[in-house]
């Protein structure tokens, strides 16, 4: 899978899962594919890690 497509994967991720959250703020891409151009194939063993930022004191 490239790059690209693994943050549309995330992009829909958060749309249809993550923004039904109680207090979802927004979301955000971290980690090391950051740095990655868009047509770089994603490794089996890496992962795209995705912050979901949902209101509250903490």
């Amino acid at each position: 899978m490239r790059i690209s497509q693994a943050r549309e994967a995330a992009r829909q991720w958060v749309m249809e899962q993550a923004s039904r959250v109680s207090g979802f703020y927004g979301a955000y891409a971290a980690g090391s594919t950051n740095w990655l151009p868009d047509d770089v194939e994603q490794t089996t063993t890496s992962d795209l890690d995705i912050v979901v930022v949902v209101e509250g004191q903490n």
